[in-house]
């Protein structure tokens, strides 16, 4: 355990500036991403939407974002959902490797939601992606397989275990 929490240590240590390691209790989601542009999907804990965010005044640039909008679950109390909540995002927001969706900020929304934002996968989710495609040639199952792969053993490395695994959640 204590080579786990070292590990996400030095990550915390090479995270960029658009980073923040626990909750941003002072933040509305509302104040600094813009409205949500659409639903990107459904899952047992939440809805995820596409939101945007300027990056800077001056210009009409914009950068995307994947908002993950938390419910809360039936009997949790107000507590534990806040404790269950802070916990995911400290660890997700730490890891960092090209094959895991990366965790940006854990704001409040207008309600006291928690919503978790995340870096947008313009590619869209695996299982899209394959729904789309039809049927794939021999080399493209073999490249998201390789590529679902490192990023498994990544967590794995990290000391993370996912429990429900499934192509909705892996993003290319």
């Amino acid at each position: 355990m204590s080579s786990w929490a070292s590990q996400l240590k030095n990550a915390q240590g090479r995270l960029g500036p658009d980073v923040k390691c626990g909750l941003n209790g002072t933040s509305v989601l509302l104040g600094n991403y813009e409205k949500c542009r659409e639903v990107l999907g459904y899952c047992t804990s939440g809805t995820v939407t596409m939101t945007s965010k300027r990056i800077s005044k001056d210009e009409e640039a914009e950068k995307f974002y994947a908002v993950k909008k938390f419910r809360r679950r039936a009997q949790e109390s107000a507590q534990k959902y806040q404790k269950r909540l802070t916990s995911e995002f400290c660890i997700s927001s730490c890891l960092l490797h090209p094959n895991v969706v990366h965790t940006l900020d854990l704001l409040q929304d207008k309600n006291d939601n928690y919503c978790e934002v995340m870096e947008f996968c313009a590619g869209g989710d695996l299982y899209t992606l394959v729904l789309r495609a039809g049927k794939l040639e021999t080399a493209e199952p073999d490249c998201y397989f390789k590529q679902l792969m490192r990023g498994v053993e990544y967590l794995h490395e990290m000391g993370v275990a996912h429990h429900d695994l499934k192509p909705q959640d892996w993003c290319f």
